[in-house]
């Protein structure tokens, strides 16, 4: 082998070599930013869906609602129970994400859940009052459950604004 082999030999494998370390630095560095990015992505969109339900909760006056059910059923003595149809899918975003609110930060891997469980059971409740489930309970079992479901609401939506304010603070 001449010098000018040995030298063009050396250049390449030092340009191989090169190439391959700056590839997978790039590789790295890239996973490195998307994982950095996820956490706040994944905060963002549940901030949205919470926001959204929350928001509309509130304007829809639901818990006024259920007072003025609880103000009748008293006032008459006679059982009422408000309808309610659920068309869609209000938890999407957690749904699809369940399995990632893990690598939030602080408290919002055991708060994203609890909004969650509230809201689906406020629905539950309301869902059975609607479609005749608890026909036939005595009116003090029945307001007893009125009551509890405006009760898990309030609470609820507190969770939930919780939950936006902290994303708030940990993802802005």
């Amino acid at each position: 082998m001449t010098e000018e082999t040995v030298s063009q030999f050396g250049a390449v494998v030092i340009g191989g070599l090169i190439a391959i370390t700056s590839g997978f630095v790039t590789t790295v560095l890239e996973d490195r930013q998307r994982q950095a990015r996820l956490p706040r992505n994944l905060a963002m969109a549940v901030k949205g869906e919470i926001a959204a339900l929350v928001d509309r909760a509130r304007e829809r006056r639901y818990a006024d609602r259920i007072s003025e059910v609880i103000a009748q059923i008293e006032a008459t003595n006679e059982p009422f129970f408000m309808p309610l149809r659920i068309r869609f899918a209000y938890d999407r975003v957690f749904d699809n994400n369940v399995e990632q609110i893990g690598i939030l930060g602080g408290p919002l891997p055991e708060l994203i859940p609890r909004f969650y469980t509230g809201l689906t059971l406020v629905l539950d409740d309301m869902a059975n009052l609607a479609d005749g489930t608890s026909k036939g309970l005595p009116i003090p079992v029945l307001l007893r459950v009125y009551r509890d479901a405006q009760r898990v609401l309030g609470e609820t939506l507190a969770v939930g604004e919780r939950v936006i304010e902290e994303i708030d603070v940990r993802y802005r």
